[in-house]
């Protein structure tokens, strides 16, 4: 099992290598850091998975707070993998410390070359320079290692395949140079497969036709597979060839275990009564 912090940055402010992560070919559990709030992450960040998968739409501010708290609070023990619905949010993640940037509906072999060349400082990419991302000791670097030089080698970059379209053009998508991973959206790709998105469709015949087809091209090309977690299909997918799990989100741990300590309570008490007074129970003694 991979010691997320064997493979940390020398300092925090700086992405963890989650590039080498992927190469070892470790199963890897993510959760989702769904509530847009430093807060909510600093709690999460100390669950014991390897990854957090934050979903924008937060704003800039959010995010950056939300992914600095990831990396801080986890000790470098969590590594936040950010999907960017938009361009502009990339460079935002990145001066936050995300060790993995995830596009949306990536459909063509243009679109994942664009990606690319976000994450990447030139000649790799068109990155601008963030003059200001670290400061002071955040500096002090190995002899002969410059920070630009760990952004371009630690961050992993993922095409979301995710329509049919994507499906369609997964073998030119999977070729492009600097690209580390796919992460399949299965509930997306449900919909434009015209099935209902459901987890009951993760076994429809169409549905796992698409699934074995981006694996396909993920493996001709040494690409990592990531996927959503269900108990259902984890032994499936893993035979597949997925490695890495989103395995439940912050607002479905707080209403799932809201409920189920509330249901605790409530049959426990079922067997409580009160003091009893004219042969009828009541509560604290008080008729």
């Amino acid at each position: 099992m991979v010691n997320v912090k064997d493979y940390n940055a020398p300092n925090l402010a700086l992405p963890t290598n989650l590039r080498a992560i992927l190469r070892t070919g470790d199963i890897l559990y993510g959760t989702w850091c769904h509530i847009p709030h430093e807060e909510a992450a600093r709690i999460v960040a100390l669950l014991p998975h390897e990854f957090c998968f934050e979903h924008t739409p937060l704003g800039p501010t959010e995010l950056v707070s939300v992914t600095r708290a990831i990396n801080f609070f986890s000790g470098g023990s969590m590594v936040p993998i950010v999907r960017c619905t938009t361009p502009d949010m990339v460079n935002h993640a990145l001066n936050a410390g995300a060790g993995g940037i995830i596009m949306p509906h990536i459909q063509n072999k243009e679109q994942a070359e664009a990606l690319v060349r976000l994450v990447r400082f030139p000649p790799r990419g068109d990155r601008s320079v963030p003059p200001y991302a670290i400061l002071g000791p955040q500096k002090e670097l190995p002899e002969g290692v410059t920070a630009i030089d760990i952004w371009n080698d630690h961050v992993a970059v993922f095409a979301q395949v995710e329509d049919i379209h994507g499906v369609e053009n997964v073998e030119e998508i999977a070729s492009v140079p600097g690209l580390d991973a796919i992460m399949v959206g299965g509930f997306d790709l449900q919909s434009s497969l015209g099935l209902q998105p459901d987890s009951a469709n993760t076994h429809h015949p169409l549905f796992l036709d698409a699934i074995e087809k981006i694996q396909r091209a993920a493996d001709a090309n040494g690409l990592t597979v990531m996927g959503g977690g269900m108990p259902h299909t984890l032994q499936a997918r893993i035979r597949l060839g997925w490695r890495l799990f989103i395995c439940g989100t912050d607002a479905a741990g707080i209403l799932g275990f809201g409920t189920q300590v509330l249901n605790e309570y409530k049959k426990i008490a079922e067997g409580a009564t009160g003091p009893v007074k004219n042969g009828v129970s009541v509560m604290n003694g008080v008729a």
